[in-house]
């Protein structure tokens, strides 16, 4: 088995596969977080006025990643919706 080889394997694996999709969206959602907190009020307004929460995203992706058997996508979903937590009453209310 030569290097490439074993690396192709760690890839394929599902638990890796659900733990890089977990980091990956957390991470994102995260970032989000800390862009969304430097915003002055108006930007914010204008932010939720047009994006949904990546909680309202994740939901449906881990639903989907779940019923498809994707760890990938239970992995985004899941990480979506874990760093969105804060806000998860203001989910699905639509623009207000």
């Amino acid at each position: 088995m030569t290097k490439m080889d074993r690396k192709n394997d760690l890839l394929s694996d599902p638990v890796v596969r659900f733990l890089l999709g977990v980091g990956g969206a957390a991470a994102a959602g995260i970032a989000a977080k800390l862009l969304c907190d430097r915003c002055s009020r108006a930007e914010k307004k204008e932010w939720r006025e047009s994006l949904p929460h990546h909680g309202e995203v994740g939901v449906p992706i881990l639903i989907g990643g779940i019923l498809s058997g994707s760890p990938v996508a239970t992995g985004v979903g899941l990480g979506l919706t874990l760093s969105d937590l804060d806000d998860k009453d203001e989910w699905f209310r639509g623009a207000q």
